[in-house]
């Protein structure tokens, strides 16, 4: 299989935000498929590689391993006064709307810098299937955009939650443009939960991050007591939830046990 992989997060990025398509891209790499994944380049590296240098890049790649396809924003315009701290809020909020209803997203540079290379992938890779992952509407774009140019189908997977990360009066709108799509994956069952209010039932949940075999496993004995977390808190409520609990449990421990005690995050 040919895939194209669309995240904003650059691999290297030191945050959790590029690892759930990096790993999808590796597990893919390794069990025999052709992947591209098509990032913006890493923060402070705005240079953007010249459509004949990928080409070549790409004829020359081993895809035993993903073919990185880093592309640059193209001029901000407006949205660097977004992007401004020193804006006044009702201004960015105005930028950010238009953005939204004209475009379908707030990172429409890194679009248009897209933009340049989607023709040369259709053409060179002959895509079978894309799938963007929803941190920001602009990887949708870019997917539904390449799936246009290559005839292929895109999916829709979501590892943020559209409640929270667009606004409301946006919601219905936006999802709207996104019907095209083939189906819907997400991060967890909650996300698919909270998906399915704009975009139907059948969101599919994909996890990340935890291998399959830790998954319904009886705890081995170990002379630490040890207890991990895996992914967010989720917010103040629910991390004070967490620590009472880990106190009571705590509390019923013997005083050498504790003190061994070992956190895992």
């Amino acid at each position: 299989m040919r895939a194209v992989l669309i995240n904003h997060c650059h691999p290297d990025t030191p945050h959790i935000c590029g690892v759930r398509l990096r790993e999808f891209a590796n597990s893919l790499a390794h069990r025999g498929h052709q992947v591209v994944l098509l990032t913006a380049p890493l923060e402070g590296n705005a240079s953007a590689e010249p459509v004949e240098d990928v080409d070549r890049r790409f004829g020359g790649h081993n895809f035993e391993t993903p073919f990185l396809l880093t592309v640059a924003p193209l001029g901000p315009g407006l949205l660097a006064l977004l992007r401004d701290s020193f804006t006044p809020r009702p201004i960015r909020q105005g930028i950010a709307l238009w953005h939204y209803l004209q475009h379908g997203g707030v990172f429409t540079d890194w679009v248009s810098g897209a933009g340049r290379y989607l023709p040369m992938l259709a053409e060179r890779f002959h895509p079978e299937v894309i799938w963007a992952s929803f941190g920001n509407t602009d990887c949708w774009n870019i997917a539904r955009s390449l799936s246009a140019t290559a005839a292929c189908p895109w999916v829709a997977d979501i590892k943020d939650f559209w409640s929270t990360f667009i606004t409301s009066p946006l919601r219905g709108h936006l999802a709207g443009r996104y019907q095209d799509a083939a189906t819907f994956t997400a991060l967890s069952n909650t996300h698919a939960a909270d998906a399915a209010r704009w975009f139907g039932s059948a969101v599919e949940t994909i996890y990340s991050g935890v291998n399959s075999d830790w998954l319904g496993r009886e705890p081995g004995n170990s002379a630490t007591p040890s207890f991990s977390l895996t992914g967010a808190v989720g917010g103040k409520k629910q991390l004070v939830e967490l620590k009472s609990a880990v106190k009571s449990w705590l509390e019923s421990l013997p005083d050498a046990d504790v003190r061994k005690l070992e956190f895992i995050y």
